[in-house]
């Protein structure tokens, strides 16, 4: 007898479908679940199915918020520089004028052989020159003995590199002293003339008195009249190697005339000094006049208190 088995379920094709239930439904709540989850303003995807199957989803990028522009402050306008003047060079330096000694020089209150001695200046000395005489031979220094602080020196002894015709004529700070007028000659009381000054035939020898020799003495106008310029010229040297003071060198007579070269003044070792001056004499007469120097004080030397050393061979005279 033959077993018939009872016919067998299909379980398999009942499992597939149930399987693609439960995907349909899981797909179906996701798609629920991504729609409930989308922010409002943002637009929704669409899903197209085409036939490959591609699914197509757009980004929609929210645009950051636009801030209005920043107005540009307009440029201000640039001051335009005032005109300044410019100077048209490099400054310049004021050059203070001077004036050179080419020899020792007295300095004195004015411009004039008659005017006090205020000191002296040696050679190559400079001062400041702010002025001349009216002739050109007297330049107008800056002196602090002097007055208002002015002195004045010859151009015999100083020089001057500019043009001397530029500088201002000054006028001295004080008035010339009064000439002094000869003494009046006696009254004649016979018909002999009045004897002659003393000549003298063999003067004394010239000395080197403390070390000063002198080198020349020369008279330019032996001849003159009474109380006129004689015009002398000398140069002396210290030989020693100390300085000398003295009280006056200066073309001298032993009959009481004495120019006033120098005065009161000290020669330093070794120097030389060289000088023109002018002798004034009174009297007329026949004179010996020598170059000296005396070593008491001035006022000695220049009255007869104090002798008087020679320095030169004496020269002969003639006041007319």
């Amino acid at each position: 007898m033959t077993n018939t088995s009872p016919a067998r379920f299909p379980i398999l094709p009942f499992a597939g479908l149930f399987l693609l239930a439960v995907v349909g439904v899981g797909l179906l709540a996701l798609s629920i679940y991504t729609l409930s989850r989308t922010p409002a303003g943002v637009d929704t995807p669409t899903v197209t199915l085409a036939a490959t199957n591609l699914v197509s989803i757009p980004t929609t990028t929210p645009q950051p918020p636009t801030e209005p522009p920043t107005a540009t402050p307009e440029p201000s306008a640039t001051p335009e520089p005032s005109e300044t003047s410019l100077p048209e060079g490099p400054p310049t330096t004021e050059v203070l004028a001077v004036v050179r000694i080419a020899a020792p020089a007295n300095v004195r209150s004015g411009p004039g052989l008659t005017y006090a001695i205020l000191g002296g200046l040696n050679t190559g000395d400079t001062a400041p020159v702010s002025g001349r005489d009216a002739g050109g031979q007297w330049f107008a220094i800056g002196f602090e003995a002097g007055p208002n602080g002015i002195g004045w020196v010859s151009n015999l002894v100083a020089t001057f590199d500019g043009d001397v015709q530029s500088l201002p004529v000054m006028e001295a700070n004080e008035p010339p002293p009064a000439a002094t007028q000869p003494p009046a000659a006696p009254a004649a009381t016979n018909t002999n003339p009045p004897p002659a000054a003393p000549t003298n035939t063999s003067p004394p020898p010239v000395s080197g008195a403390r070390g000063i020799v002198g080198n020349s003495f020369s008279i330019e106008n032996p001849t003159a009249g009474a109380g006129a310029d004689v015009w002398f010229n000398f140069e002396v040297r210290n030989t020693t190697q100390n300085s000398v003071a003295y009280g006056a060198l200066a073309a001298h007579t032993d009959v009481g005339f004495t120019a006033q070269s120098w005065t009161s003044e000290t020669l330093a070792a070794g120097q030389t000094l060289t000088w023109r001056d002018h002798i004034n004499i009174g009297t007329p007469g026949t004179y010996q006049v020598y170059l000296g120097i005396c070593f008491d004080s001035k006022d000695a030397c220049l009255t007869g208190g104090a002798p008087w050393e020679r320095l030169s061979a004496s020269v002969t005279v003639t006041i007319q």
